[in-house]
């Protein structure tokens, strides 16, 4: 679940006007950019099989800009993520069904070596197919 939730959100991802990677960017990235970080999960049982559960995975876009416009360009960045990824009904998910994703939370990072960053937290609802 964790490897295909990843892949779609790379795949959605693929939509932005920067690039979106998993974890870590390449040593050679320069210019605007995001990762993204699945924390952790749960799972929420009900009637039924061990695959008729719900999975919750807890994740966390983080944006990053070098521009030196007083923030204008990172905020537009976060604007172009959230639109994006919002209650979105395109992530596909291989093998399941995605009940939602909801933002949780999200707020600016102080200027680290010359890096603006804006930080969205999600909450992202599967089922097994």
């Amino acid at each position: 679940m964790i490897i295909e939730t990843a892949e779609a959100i790379v795949m959605l991802g693929k939509n932005l006007s920067y690039s979106l990677f998993y974890e870590q960017a390449p040593q050679d990235q320069t210019g605007n950019y995001g990762l993204f970080f699945i924390l952790g999960g749960s799972q929420d049982e009900f009637m039924g099989g061990r695959d008729d559960n719900l999975k919750n995975l807890d994740v966390q876009i983080n944006i990053f800009s070098k521009e030196d416009d007083g923030g204008l360009k990172i905020i537009s960045m976060k604007q172009e993520f959230s639109d994006l990824f919002d209650w979105t009904k395109t992530l596909i998910v291989d093998g399941y069904h995605v009940l939602k994703v909801q933002p949780v939370s999200f707020f600016q990072v102080p200027i680290q070596d010359k890096y603006r960053q804006f930080t969205i937290n999600y909450e992202i609802e599967l089922q097994k197919e």
